[in-house]
């Protein structure tokens, strides 16, 4: 290189006459020595040579020839983040960090410097000890340069509350960073500190609108009386969230003119839509100040000008505050229902004060009614309630009259109460269930079958199998009653509703031949004379066929199929042949078997309809594509059939609930679901009395102590489980029969709410809500919650009174609770414990519709049939000839369950409605579980496992059925896997998760990532007592 070249070099990267640009034999020497020397000797090194440019392309030049074998055996690329650590930073022990540097980036590397960091530890604790990814330094870099964070102590106002309030990861991108400049600027020109303005990025960047935040500021300021740093810490981002119409409609029209009046209206400033200037107006003649307003707050922001009747709205406002009714605020403001009902609430209010509950309290329940309710549904419920004198609590009246309104059945109702002259409104809940039967039912159970109290058919009832879910007619023939009868004998009503319907099918056949098709064309006199000739010719044809249905019941076993009486053309029925024919084909059907011809005869299209509840025309479509896969099974040992024992669900009530207790409990969901809504912690616990709490109080009960409870539900909210309670599930008990399945599955999750559900949501977001709360509110909550504590103050004191609060209050609950349940007892025939169902693995093409009958999403997946791998275990009524329920079994390769043998996988474990209603929900998936595992054994299968339930329903579309599997199973599964051999025996208690690939549909479609193990070689089907329930057992533990 020439002397004039050099000279160009040197001045451009501006390096010092004294360095060589190309080292010597010495300086090659020195590097090398350095490279055996300690690591901080030769960041000195470097560093002193790096500061003698003046650029950045001379040190790289200077690191590349001089420093880069002494701190790196390998390469070590050289960029600006490198280049200011080796500059600014102390020496550090080890080349990797310069590693971690290349990653961190130039702009940190400056943040930090200015905020006087000069080691990487610090950097490390600074920057990235808080989880965060890496591309959201730069909103801290914002906040550094515009002068918010000034030292490394003020980093964590940029880090306060961020994971509790859902801070955003996503990158960020310029314009975000220019939209955040805009608000730090704003705020700190309005006098907002320092640390409030950086605690700013707890709220999501999408948000952020500094000419918004600058038109709110600007509504504010014309009011002359607000601090923006105040309103700030009151409302937070609403300040620039929220448009600035609702901004002007809260200062203006409702007259808040203090940063605490306007956190009352945090739910209104949510809102982003116009508001009713005529609303808000009509609204204050009726609020006693700004606290009763901001209570109204969900009406002003149900309303929007733009799409609803405005001036309907605030008609109903006038109608309901004004005599007879005179709601008041607090009244009013749970009235959206009626506020929105437009035409349909005066004569809902009219028929509440002819029946004399006009008054307020009495209007505010019955709003409960006014969705599912017409005027007339509720007239005539109400003359029921009359009719019997129910001198009950205002809220159990209303409870009758919405079932008993949205079920419509007061014919039936009435019948009842004046057959068994009921009086009361116990009997009235008691006859709720039977409505559907139909007074012609009921007449033959009455009258023919000599049920002559209430307590007898209720009785039957329990006992007859497959009676739920019947829609009985108004009137009965002898052929409906010689039907019954049958059904009556057989103890068997699965078939009764089809029956009807095969009978009505053939006379109508019959008539259309005798009479032709119905006369559209024709005049309405004709029209006239067909139906006349219609009913004439169908009751004579009716009566005709008595014989006929008698001698098919006996053979059939009380099967009645439309095909038996096509008569082809004018040639003489031949029924004797054809019950030949169709015995032993229901025989094959329920066995799994059946037809697998390319086309069905009529018989065997309407047999294989009714075996599995399927319509004929879906079986005629879909039968061509389902044969041919029977060979699918040829490699199974497979047995005839796998006996499931399905217990009955049999309990009776020994007295009434306490439904006192039980609306307690819904005035603490409705507690505690109005909470975060209230205006001011004062007006939430206006009505929390604190000497319930008192060591010597006397008379405290679950009503006493209602809102108590709903405070600790309130801060047991963030609980999936806790919250569900709150939403529905008090609501849902209080509505339920007494005496129904699902009252007493419900009483019993009640018990687990009270005993670990409640407990363990108040250990887990107790502490959090309360942290989130001010000191003042959480003082004042304290006070109404009980006595206080000596030296607590704020949140203290609040912890420790929720403590106590709990701690009286959970015991009392449970031991009500436990009382409930204990109420409903087995009954003691023996005989009805369990019924025996016929399980059958099939491949055959009837048994594709299964899940046509179990209603499934995929009965039309043709796809998953053709699957090897694929196949039903469909579960028959022996004595009904039926299918009950199916379930679907996959016999695959999975290596992550074993790398040698088949697995097999169960999943869709679906019984009918009718029979989930009816039978113990423990008992059909045990009875599923064993027969998969009798099909494992006899094949020598590696397991049984079923997937993770996902929002797909993969294990079941029956609710009952999940709940049970995730309780059960899922819930028991160990977090750890299990060392080999260790705990196998306990399989079925505690399932193993396996973190593996399978395909709940047809391979490539609803893969789950993980199964759970109940079985293997080594494990036994365990063995349990047929007289000992699921329920039976449950009870035994709360004892």
């Amino acid at each position: 290189m020439s002397t004039a070249h050099d000279a160009w070099v040197r001045r451009a990267l501006r390096l010092p006459p004294t360095l060589a640009l190309e080292p010597g034999t010495l300086a090659t020497a020195e590097k090398w020595l350095f490279v055996f020397l300690p690591f901080g000797l030769a960041t000195r090194r470097a560093s002193r040579l790096l500061r003698l440019a003046g650029t950045f392309e001379g040190r790289a030049l200077i690191f590349d020839r001089y420093v880069q074998r002494t701190l790196a055996l390998f390469e070590l690329r050289y960029d600006e983040a490198v280049d200011f650590a080796l500059r600014w930073f102390e020496p550090v022990e080890t080349w990797r960090v310069y590693e971690q540097v290349e990653h961190t980036g130039m702009e940190v590397m400056r943040t930090a410097h200015a905020l006087g960091l000069r080691n990487f530890a610090q950097v490390r604790e600074a920057f990235f000890s808080r989880g965060a990814p890496l591309q959201r330094r730069e909103l801290v870099q914002l906040l550094v340069a515009e002068g918010v964070v000034r030292n490394v102590a003020e980093l964590a106002w940029a880090g306060k509350e961020r994971d509790t309030l859902g801070y955003s990861y996503a990158p960020v991108d310029a314009d975000e960073i220019q939209r955040l400049r805009g608000i730090v600027r704003c705020l700190l020109a309005h006098g907002v500190a320092r640390e409030q303005v950086a605690a700013i990025l707890r709220f999501p960047l999408s948000s952020m609108a500094p000419d918004a935040l600058e038109a709110n500021i600007g509504v504010l300021e014309a009011a002359g009386t607000f601090e923006v740093a105040a309103v700030l810490a009151q409302v937070g981002d609403r300040l620039w969230r929220t448009p600035t119409p609702t901004w002007r409609f809260i200062v203006d029209v409702l007259d808040a003119r203090t940063p605490q009046d306007l956190a009352k209206f945090r739910a209104l400033l949510d809102c982003h839509h116009d508001l009713s200037v005529d609303l808000a107006q009509e609204l204050k003649l009726h609020c006693a100040g700004l606290d009763e307003l901001a209570g109204c707050q969900r009406l002003l922001a149900g309303l929007d000008p733009q799409r609803d009747d405005a001036a309907s709205f605030v008609a109903h406002v006038r109608r309901l505050t004004r005599a007879p009714h005179s709601l008041n605020a607090n009244q009013l403001a749970r009235s959206e229902a009626y506020l929105k009902g437009g035409d349909s609430l005066p004569p809902f209010l009219q028929v509440l004060q002819d029946h004399g509950l006009g008054d307020a309290a009495s209007v505010t329940e019955f709003q409960r009614c006014f969705r599912q309710l017409t005027a007339a549904g509720l007239d005539r419920a109400l003359k029921t309630l009359e009719a019997v004198a129910v001198e009950e609590p205002l809220p159990q009246r209303v409870d009758w009259v919405l079932q008993a309104g949205k079920s419509g059945y007061f014919h039936v109702y009435d019948y009842l109460i004046e057959t068994f002259r009921l009086q009361g409104l116990m009997p009235l809940q008691q006859i709720l269930p039977l409505g559907s039967l139909g007074i012609a039912f009921l007449r033959c159970l009455i009258e023919d079958r000599r049920l002559d109290s209430l307590k007898a058919v209720r009785d039957w009832y329990r006992d007859a199998v497959g009676i739920v879910g019947y829609r009985g007619d108004s009137s009965y023939d002898a052929a409906d009653k010689l039907l019954f009868d049958d059904a009556f004998d057989r103890n068997h009503f699965g078939l009764l509703a089809s029956n009807q319907r095969a009978v009505h099918g053939i006379v109508h056949t019959r008539i259309q031949r005798s009479l032709g098709t119905w006369p559209w064309q024709a005049e309405e006199v004709e029209k006239e004379a067909y139906r006349e000739a219609s009913r004439l010719l169908g009751a004579q044809m009716r009566t005709e066929l008595l014989p006929a249905l008698a001698k098919i019941l006996k053979s059939t076993g009380g099967v009645i199929l439309e095909s038996l009486f096509e008569d082809e053309g004018d040639q003489p029925l031949d029924l004797e042949r054809k019950l030949t024919c169709l015995t032993p084909l229901l025989a094959e059907l329920v066995a799994g078997g059946g037809p697998s011809g390319t086309t069905l005869t009529a018989m065997q299209l309407d047999a294989i309809a009714v075996v599995y509840r399927s319509p004929q025309e879906f079986i005629r479509t879909k039968w061509h594509e389902v044969r041919g896969h029977e060979s699918h099974l040829q490699g199974l040992v497979l047995r005839q059939s796998y006996e499931m024992a399905w217990r009955h669900a049999r309990r009776r009530l020994r007295r009434d609930l306490d439904s006192v207790g039980f609306h307690a409990l819904r005035r603490a969901a409705q507690f505690s679901e109005n909470f975060r809504d209230y205006p001011n912690m004062f007006t939430a616990c206006q009505r929390l009395s604190p000497k319930q709490l008192r060591q010597n109080a006397l008379g405290a009960s679950l009503d006493t102590l209602a809102l108590h409870l709903g405070s600790l539900l309130a801060l047991a909210r963030e609980d999936g489980t806790v919250s569900r309670w709150i939403r529905e599930g008090f609501d849902e008990l209080t509505a339920m029969e007494q005496g129904s399945l699902g009252a007493f599955q419900r009483v019993g999750e009640l018990v687990d709410l009270f005993a670990v559900v409640l407990p363990d949501a108040l250990d887990a977001h107790a502490d959090a809500f309360i942290e989130r709360l001010p000191e003042n509110d959480a003082a004042h909550w304290a006070s109404r919650l009980g006595p206080s504590v000596p030296e607590l103050e704020g949140r203290a004191l609040l912890r420790a009174v929720v403590s106590r609060t709990r701690a009286k209050l959970l015991p009392l609950h449970l031991a009500w609770a436990r009382r409930q349940f204990k109420l409903y007892e087995q009954e003691e025939d023996a005989s009805r414990r369990a019924q025996l169902m016929s399980g059958v693995v099939s491949k055959h093409p009837a048994a594709y519709f299964a899940k046509q009958a179990a209603g499934l999403c995929t009965a039309g997946n043709l796809r998953m049939w053709e699957e090897e791998r694929h196949c039903h275990l469909v579960v028959f009524d022996p004595q009904m000839q039926r299918m009950v329920g199916m379930a679907m079994l996959y016999v695959q390769q999975i290596p992550e369950l074993d790398s040698h043998r088949l697995s097999l996988v169960i999943r869709g474990i679906n019984p009918t409605e009718e029979m989930l209603a009816s039978h113990d929900t423990r008992s059909i998936v045990e009875s599923f579980f064993d027969a998969a595992v009798l099909v494992a054994q006899d094949n020598n299968l590696a397991c049984v496992a079923f997937p993770a339930p996902s929002g797909a329903h993969i294990m079941s579309n029956r609710d009952a059925v999940e709940k049970d599997l995730k309780k059960r199973y899922v819930a028991r599964a160990p977090v750890q896997p299990r060392a080999e051999g260790v705990g196998r025996n306990a399989l079925r208690h505690a399932p193993e998760r396996v973190a593996a690939k399978f395909y709940a549909y047809e391979q490539g479609s609803e893969g789950v990532d993980a199964l759970y193990v109940i079985w293997r070689p080594s494990e036994t089907i365990p063995e349990i007592p047929p007289a000992a329930s699921a329920s039976e057992a449950q009870a035994n533990a709360w004892a």
